[in-house]
């Protein structure tokens, strides 16, 4: 990465480079329909003796747009809930509806469409098939999708591309660092174009240079009106929200607004081919 200036900007740093503007403002959230909805969600693993609780009725919606932050200490049940909204796992009771369909309803067949067409997964290990090149790994949920594979070369291209990783696409995870494996991951979210980016302690496994410039990419997809929903236990990754749901003991504890999110914008990152593949979208419906 080169040409990176760093200035104050709301609670942290601002990294500005010569990314173009976001291709449209983000919607207000208070004017956009829910994209997520749950309400006395529960989780339960296990059965009789050995049942243990995990989700104890959280109930909140997520509109379409907002980027939000879910906190809560190891054990508190931030991570199943995580996995609930991304479909990896159903919910043992209450309502989980997903740009208004009723989760609990869909059978497994469906639950896979939705989650590979309309979900995308970011881990904090990365999850990417070391014998394979980042383009391939990129791909993946094309393949699922069945997508033709010129098509599925070309969406890959362009968002590792994006991610600054034009001239690495045929290197594999081993010949990459920490950073560019997340950022490589990140592409392999976006190449179905999905409604919700759900992370994981994205950061993680990341240092602090690597963890802002992720950060920075996030708020980039927000601010271009995109969904994005990361777990996190690190306040400082979290302000980057817009809010911040604290889970504890299995419960939606509070709600906070955050008053002055972290404004940053990661250098090197041009994300403005997105407004082209919802362009190509619109144009084929």
């Amino acid at each position: 990465m080169s040409g990176v200036a760093c200035c104050v900007f709301g609670r942290g740093f601002a990294m500005t480079s010569s990314a173009p503007a976001p291709c449209h403002p983000p919607r207000p959230a208070g004017d956009a329909a829910p994209v997520i909805e749950v309400a006395d969600l529960v989780k339960v693993y296990g059965t009789g003796d050995n049942a243990v609780t995990a989700l104890r009725g959280v109930s909140f919606a997520i509109r379409q747009g907002e980027f939000v932050s879910i906190m809560g200490q190891s054990g508190s049940g931030k991570s199943t809930l995580l996995h609930v909204l991304a479909c990896l796992h159903r919910p043992t009771g209450g309502r989980y509806l997903f740009e208004g369909r009723a989760i609990e309803e869909l059978d497994d067949r469906e639950l896979s469409a939705l989650r590979g067409r309309r979900i995308g997964m970011v881990f904090q290990r990365f999850n990417l098939l070391p014998a394979e090149n980042i383009m391939v790994n990129a791909e993946l949920p094309l393949v699922y999708a069945r997508v033709a594979p010129a098509e599925r070369r070309r969406r890959s291209t362009a968002a590792l591309s994006a991610m600054g990783l034009g001239e690495r696409l045929e290197h594999l995870p081993t010949q990459l660092s920490g950073g560019q494996l997340q950022r490589a991951a990140i592409a392999r979210a976006l190449v179905a174009d999905p409604a919700v980016i759900l992370a994981d302690e994205p950061t993680g496994n990341l240092d602090s240079e690597s963890g802002r410039l992720v950060m920075g990419i996030f708020r980039s997809l927000h601010r271009m009106g995109r969904t994005v929903i990361q777990v996190t236990h690190d306040r400082e990754k979290a302000i980057y929200a817009d809010r911040i749901l604290h889970i504890k003991d299995g419960r939606l504890d509070r709600e906070e607004t955050v008053e002055n999110p972290v404004q940053e914008m990661a250098a090197g990152i041009d994300l403005s081919y997105l407004a082209h593949e919802a362009d190509g979208e619109d144009d084929g419906a």
